[in-house]
């Protein structure tokens, strides 16, 4: 398979990436200090397009990647492998939250088995714990991947799986508060990314005639005013503005673009132990909510900084060694 699909560098998908993922973090700090600062129906429509653009550039990617296959048995060995991958992933950010879970628990005077029962409740039924709202998108993404490398071999046509996520994703938003949790779960989090995934796949082939400004304008105009609307499915339509927009924007790929895109991932993964940390088991007092909220973003920036030096020297070293053998 092809290298250029992994390693394609749009900049503005990766500036986008990072203003989204601080988006997600001012609304998990508001979720948790519970602070007016920000008009919470604004702040509620920000975040989940943020997530659903994360959703459909995961999607526009995986496209990317299968495109470049050369036939339909290497693109579901792809999808496989990267299904596996997200969801080794998605254990050893479980395995890092467990301690936060365990202390919130603690918070709460719950025993030892009621904590114990609550963790793995969590993480079976929604892929996230608590202090860990993040992860059930690794959840979600290893499952549709892998529900797509199937579709691959089966030879299933996309539409028909665009067709069954948008089904699921209406009737999880019509009996969001009618049934019982554990349907509720599954809907939401083990399926609930499928459809914005399927959007940037679709995106992805259709690029040549969907990526233009005026249909991101459309797409977004749509979706504000189905949120004004209350109607259901308005969170793709506006993450798929955004991915275009960012494909747009004339920005040519350089070191720092490359580093924001890290920074955007460490920023999603860390930002809810840094809030922990500071705000719960320091009791850090705030003058008023954008001290905190720097407070959190200037911890989570500064461990993120850290982590993508180990991850250069890393790189560096396997490169070095690399050119050792040869």
């Amino acid at each position: 398979m092809s290298r250029q699909a992994h390693s394609a560098d749009v900049a503005g998908v990766d500036v986008a990436k990072f203003l989204a993922a601080l988006v997600v973090m001012l609304f998990h700090l508001v979720l948790l200090v519970g602070d007016d600062a920000v008009n919470p129906r604004i702040l509620n429509y920000l975040a989940y397009i943020s997530l659903g653009f994360f959703f459909i550039v995961s999607g526009y990617f995986l496209q990317k990647s299968i495109s470049s296959a050369d036939d339909v048995r290497e693109s579901y060995a792809y999808c496989i492998r990267r299904g596996t991958k997200v969801f080794r992933l998605w254990l050893i950010w479980v395995l890092v939250s467990t301690p936060f879970s365990m202390y919130y628990y603690s918070m709460t005077d719950c025993s030892l088995m009621t904590a114990v029962e609550k963790f793995f409740c969590g993480i079976l039924m929604r892929g996230q714990c608590e202090f860990a709202w993040q992860l059930w998108f690794l959840y979600s993404l290893g499952i549709t991947t892998l529900v797509v490398g199937l579709s691959r071999r089966k030879g299933w046509r996309m539409r028909w799986l665009l067709l069954v996520y948008m089904v699921v994703a209406l009737v999880e938003y019509d009996l969001h508060d009618n049934c019982n949790r554990f349907l509720q779960y599954i809907l939401h989090y083990s399926l609930g990314g499928g459809l914005p995934i399927i959007c940037g796949m679709y995106l992805c082939r259709f690029e040549s005639k969907m990526c233009r400004m005026p249909v991101a304008l459309v797409l977004l105009l749509l979706s504000v005013a189905m949120y004004g609307l209350s109607l259901p499915l308005w969170q793709p339509p506006a993450g798929a503005a955004i991915m275009i927009a960012a494909l747009k924007v004339p920005l040519r790929g350089n070191r720092f673009t490359m580093y924001l895109r890290r920074q955007s991932m460490w920023i999603y993964y860390l930002h809810m132990y840094s809030i922990c940390i500071l705000v719960y088991m320091l009791g850090v007092q705030f003058a008023d909510f954008w001290s905190a909220y720097l407070a959190v973003g200037g911890l989570t920036l500064s461990v993120a900084a850290v982590m993508i030096a180990i991850q250069n020297h890393l790189i560096r070293q396997k490169s070095c060694q690399g050119l050792l053998k040869d």
